[in-house]
């Protein structure tokens, strides 16, 4: 691609705000890569080159001929009239300079029109398939895990468990035992001290959550930190657990809720556990099956959420120029 420098300044010079951008706060490259990758064979460009040039000439011109004019003795005799007038000689110059452009934007924002013109997006969740790609708007809640994982280890936040889930906190002053609660049984507490142990051990995800506007449907993710515009420490430390503003979250569905908001179990909750229970036939598949009740309540998807693999999360950053300043 090349362009004229003069023309690449007039284009610079004529351009005008279009009245909104995207603001991303999150962009998953590989995943969009690999959609885009399958519409061209060679894959997607990771450097796009521009070169613009001006060529610039100067001419002066020398004729020369044999016509009318002084006459000059020839060698040899005779007379040759010589018509001193001008000739032609060229001199100029070329100046060019090569831009070379970062695609990664480009890309999702061509991913974006992609889905967009061939109707590849669904915006009602539970009309979508297992697999379908769903765009929603609503509030969004992110929360970085990692924190928490020495924090499992303090007495003080192990008390504060047990008191919410119902159990006495044994602080080897007191024995649980002299009290009404000592139906509560010692094999019962070794458990939750067990898990507790096993929790500090397991990954720690950073989870996003988004409210959909409208259906109040909960959609869960985890993400990578390497896609996250900036850090989940600066969002947390900013804003803490609920990013401020109207988010639009454009994924993968890949699970439904287990359970209804009564706590009942969905078709999709049965469907899940009979999975689970085919699984459930070693001693080690056990074992997770036993923990699992309290592990993915704290670390993992609730059992009312949908789940989703992100790829953008964006929202749309209006202008304050109305449409007729902007066309004037």
């Amino acid at each position: 691609m090349s362009m004229n420098l003069s023309e690449a300044s007039e284009k610079a010079s004529d351009a005008r705000p279009t009245g909104s951008v995207y603001d991303f706060l999150y962009c998953d490259q590989r995943r969009i890569g690999a959609f885009l990758s399958q519409f061209d064979e060679l894959g997607i460009p990771t450097r796009v080159s521009v070169s613009e040039s001006l060529s610039k000439a100067r001419s002066n011109n020398w004729n020369f001929g044999i016509g009318f004019g002084a006459s000059l003795p020839l060698l040899g005799g005779g007379n040759a009239n010589v018509n001193a007038g001008q000739g032609s000689s060229e001199a100029g110059g070329t100046k060019s300079e090569q831009r070379d452009y970062d695609p990664y934007w480009a890309n999702a924002l061509a991913f974006l029109d992609y889905l967009e013109s061939n109707d590849l997006i669904c915006r009602d969740i539970d009309g979508a398939r297992f697999g379908q790609l769903v765009l929603l708007k609503g509030n969004l809640g992110i929360i970085d895990l990692r924190l928490f994982t020495k924090m499992w280890e303090k007495p003080q936040l192990r008390s504060l468990l047990k008191s919410g889930l119902g159990l006495p906190a044994n602080d080897g002053k007191k024995s649980y035992k002299s009290k009404p609660e000592a139906k509560i049984s010692t094999a019962q507490l070794n458990e939750f001290d067990i898990i507790m142990d096993l929790i500090g051990e397991m990954p720690h995800a950073i989870q996003s959550r988004l409210i959909v506007q409208e259906s109040e449907n909960k959609v869960w993710s985890t993400l990578s930190e390497d896609a996250i515009v900036g850090s989940a420490a600066d969002l947390f430390l900013k804003h803490g657990t609920a990013i401020v503003g109207e988010w639009a979250v454009l994924g993968i569905l890949d699970a439904r809720p287990e359970q209804n908001l009564n706590g009942s179990e969905t078709p999709d909750g049965r469907q899940a556990n009979e999975a689970s229970r085919h699984f459930a036939d070693t001693p080690f598949a056990e074992i997770l099956g036993r923990i699992e009740p309290f592990v993915r309540p704290m670390l993992g998807r609730p059992y009312q959420d949908y789940g989703l693999t992100p790829l953008i999360i964006f929202r749309r950053v209006e202008s304050t120029i109305t449409e007729a300043q902007i066309s004037t």
